[in-house]
């Protein structure tokens, strides 16, 4: 095993001590609520970037969706020809236009 890979030689003390802890666990009470409000505030980030992520499929669906087919069709051919048109050209010549 590589540690410096795995950073295993990094791992803070609490993390050695909750990965090696038996079942049930064998500490007290406050320390067990020191880990689990850490897991609870991880989840909650985790669950905001998902949320966020969320929003911005969704703008995306909505973007590509229109009442109107047509339109819709329009709008994709334009983006990627638009698209297509900034990659060849060099910059300067977009930033002059």
């Amino acid at each position: 095993m590589d540690t410096r890979l795995s950073h295993a030689d990094s791992a803070h003390p609490d993390e050695l001590d909750e990965e090696f802890d038996t079942f049930p666990t064998s500490r007290p009470s406050d320390i067990v609520r020191m880990r689990y409000d850490r897991l609870r505030s991880i989840a909650g980030r985790i669950q905001t970037v998902v949320g966020d992520l969320a929003t911005q499929g969704e703008r995306l669906q909505s973007l590509l969706s229109w009442r109107d087919p047509r339109a819709t069709a329009l709008f994709v051919i334009f983006c990627f020809i638009a698209a297509s048109v900034l990659y060849v050209t060099p910059f300067q010549v977009v930033a002059l236009l």
